[in-house]
């Protein structure tokens, strides 16, 4: 037992250590968000932490949390040459992988040329918006940028429950990583018999410096699960997956999950509109509130 502890200590202790002495060499802890006020109160992205990005409907909760953790996250790496690897499980349950694709022509567009022109008009949707040629050649000039954006994200519309997003993401940690294992004694309380089982220790990744990012855009499109032939609810399917999956995840892989969660059609009404309480907050959540504590 008292070896076990010396073992925790030294990976802590070892693990502090490291991020003092990367400071010190010029490397990073966490990526920054390219907000520099902001970063005053948090300076980026670090591994092992839950985000949670609420707002009211319509009103650009998938557009903010793209920008946040998936085109800033993947302009500091190829554009700025941060030197960390990247990986983002895109789980988008509101639109499909080709959806989400047009949504990248659009933000490119506009970062790097200066360009605004929305998804819908890039699709040549109106009879009277056709897409022109210049806008045509200036998406294949970038055709380069949109492929790493392939290599470094995973967009997935066709897994919507949450054991599902877990194994898939957990697959990927045992496949770039090692799981110690140790022995526990369980003791039987009727025979007092002593077995031995094997479980989970500690996770050691082959590359530290490897940030997993899993986005779920948004929680409560998430198809219920069953329970031993049982349905779940809508919100039993939620606090398995943000309090039970996602936080394994995080703990133990030192992933960074992101939900984006509505506020509840109630926050939106007229009483609050005139009462100016239209801020999101964890009360205000749609769905199940408990989320705010991962």
């Amino acid at each position: 037992m008292n070896k076990n502890k010396q073992t925790l200590f030294k990976r802590v202790y070892d693990g502090i250590v490291e991020r003092k002495e990367r400071l010190e060499k010029g490397l990073i802890n966490c990526i920054p968000w390219g907000l520099p006020r902001f970063e005053n109160e948090s300076p980026g992205i670090e591994q092992g932490k839950f985000y949670l990005v609420s707002a009211n409907s319509k009103v650009g909760k998938s557009q903010i949390c793209d920008w946040l953790f998936l085109y800033n996250t993947i302009q500091q790496v190829v554009d700025k040459g941060l030197n960390i690897r990247l990986k983002i499980f895109y789980f988008t349950l509101e639109m499909t992988k080709e959806q989400k694709m047009l949504s990248a022509f659009s933000n490119i567009l506009y970062v790097k040329e200066g360009v605004r022109i929305a998804p819908k008009d890039i699709r040549s949707t109106k009879a009277d918006k056709i897409l022109s040629d210049e806008i045509l050649e200036l998406i294949k000039k970038y055709e380069p940028y949109f492929n790493k954006i392939e290599e470094i994200v995973e967009f997935v519309d066709s897994v919507r429950n949450g054991y599902g997003i877990y194994k898939m993401v957990k697959e990927y940690a045992l496949n770039n990583g090692k799981q110690y294992k140790r022995n526990v004694e369980f003791i039987d309380n009727t025979t007092g018999k002593v077995t031995l089982h094997e479980v989970d220790d500690y996770y050691e990744p082959n590359d530290p410096d490897e940030y997993v990012i899993i986005i779920i855009d948004h929680i409560s499109m998430i198809s219920p699960e069953s329970d031993n032939g049982r349905k779940m609810s809508l919100h039993e399917s939620i606090s398995k997956l943000s309090s039970e999956y996602l936080v394994t995840l995080r703990n133990k892989y030192n992933y960074i999950p992101v939900i984006i969660q509505q506020q509840a059609l109630a926050q939106e009404s007229l009483d609050n509109f005139k009462a100016n309480k239209l801020k999101p907050t964890a009360e205000g959540l749609a769905e199940n509130k408990l989320t705010v504590r991962d």
